[in-house]
Order: structure tokens, then C-alpha cells, then sequence
């Protein structure tokens, strides 16, 4: 059977509050933003997930932190995969140093073992895969199908 894969957005990060806020590295939720996270806890589709992926940044680590508490307190973990991160140069969009953000979430079920140290630094050239002009689909055996082909 073909994996389902359930795309979930962050919750309201501080830099969406004003684009004053877009200035602020790596924001974390608002308490709104942390609200929605925890409101995918009732969501029935949601219930038999086998993996949980994030992207190192502080908001979308939070999010899946609290969407799914069952499956943490069950042995489950948030893998940290740098190529799903916002695809924008953004200073907002730009995480935190590897040590920084591992020191952030120390003690929670995540693991950063595919976070490259230099995962946070964007390319400014535009075309870079991070860049905001980055819109293309995967290419074929790109590492999109590996991931998912990990827990099948």
C-alpha cells in the first residue's frame, strides 16, 4: 500500500504579527500559533501517522512537538530534515545555528541526526534550492521518495 503523507503547515509564528517582525531569526509560535498546533491533536486523519518530519526551524518544531503528543509519549520522534525548511531567504525563514537549536529542544523527542552544521545558511544568489525562486517540484530521486521510502 502507498504511504499517505499528511502535509500540516506551522501555527502563527511571531514574525507573521507585523512585517516588522520578518527582521526576527528563526521566530518561534505566537500563543495563538501554539493554540493551532495543539487543535491537530483532534484531527482524525492525523491518528495513525508513523513519522513525523519537521524542518529545524524553532516554529515548525514546535508545531509538530504539540500536534502530536501521543505519538511522542508512544516512542516517537520529530526527525529534523533541513530539505522540507521555509524556501525563501527571509531573515524569519532562516533557522538557527545547529548547537543553538539542539540546545533549544535538548530534552524533547527530536533528532537532528540528518541536520548538517551549516543547514541555516542561505544562498542570497536567488537561485539557490532554498531561494525564493526554488518553486520547481522535486527532480526524480531527489530526496523527497528516500525519506518517505524509509518508513515503507
Amino acid at each position: 500500500m502507498l504511504p499517505v503523507i499528511h502535509c500540516v503547515r506551522h501555527g502563527q509564528g511571531v514574525h507573521n504579527l507585523s512585517y516588522a517582525n520578518h527582521d526576527l531569526p528563526d521566530p518561534e509560535l505566537t500563543p495563538l500559533g501554539e493554540e493551532q498546533a495543539q487543535a491537530l491533536t483532534s484531527r482524525p486523519e492525523l491518528a495513525n501517522i508513523e513519522l513525523i518530519v519537521s524542518s529545524p526551524l524553532r516554529r515548525t518544531i514546535q508545531t509538530a512537538l504539540l500536534a502530536f503528543p501521543s505519538k511522542l509519549k508512544a516512542g516517537m520522534q520529530v526527525l529534523a530534515w533541513a530539505e522540507v525548511q521555509e524556501a525563501s531567504d527571509l531573515i524569519c525563514d532562516t533557522g538557527s545555528r545547529l548547537p543553538d537549536i539542539k540546545a533549544r529542544f535538548n530534552s524533547l523527542p527530536v533528532d537532528f541526526s540528518l541536520i548538517e552544521p551549516d543547514w541555516y545558511l542561505k544562498l542570497h544568489d536567488k537561485a539557490g534550492k532554498m531561494g525564493p525562486n526554488c518553486g520547481l517540484p522535486p527532480r526524480e530521486g531527489s530526496a523527497g521518495p528516500t525519506m518517505v521510502e524509509r518508513k515503507t
